[in-house]
């Protein structure tokens, strides 16, 4: 990307400086080991979330994140190629999903700015286009399939309260 900004009247020489440079800044923002605070707030009888920590449910929620989910859905490493990619990219967006089909953890997938757009409203962020590029070479044609993230749904998927209240 920066080579495409750049002033034609410059000499484009790549050396590895770049790399370098992405590395070590992903080194020095994730070298360290990670810690991660867990709180979990108690909820009184009419549902209201006080300002108590319910310490032992705060315990058993860090100990399921940091000892079973971060290290299946490799995280860190994630977070970490998320930087470096991020550091040449300018932006990077991490996507979440399930499929209970492929794995009953969380399915991390890192992307950087080549491969989703952003849809805002008014400022704020709607909606995460992912891009994913399909090539069939017999036609010599590319084709492809953006999977969309978003805040925002039609009321055909947003449950009634009826239909919350039957669960």
């Amino acid at each position: 990307m920066f080579w495409r900004v750049a002033p034609d009247d410059i000499i484009k020489v790549h050396t590895g400086m770049p790399s370098l440079i992405s590395n070590k800044k992903s080194r020095l923002l994730w070298g360290q080991p990670v810690t991660i605070d867990v709180e979990v707030f108690k909820v009184d009888e009419n549902g209201n979330v006080s300002e108590d920590v319910d310490e032992e449910a705060s315990k058993k929620l860090r100990s399921i994140l940091v000892d079973v989910i971060i290290p299946k859905v490799n995280l860190i490493d994630n977070v970490k190629k998320a930087t470096v990619e991020e550091s040449y990219s300018g932006h990077h967006a991490i996507k979440l999903s399930f499929d209970r089909q492929i794995s009953p953890f969380p399915i991390v997938e890192t992307a950087d700015a080549r491969l989703f757009s952003v849809t805002k409203e008014r400022g704020h962020t709607t909606a995460i286009t992912f891009h994913e590029w399909y090539s069939n070479t017999k036609k010599n044609k590319k084709y492809r399939r953006d999977e969309i993230y978003t805040t925002v749904r039609p009321t055909s998927v947003i449950p009634s309260d009826e239909d919350i209240l039957a669960y």
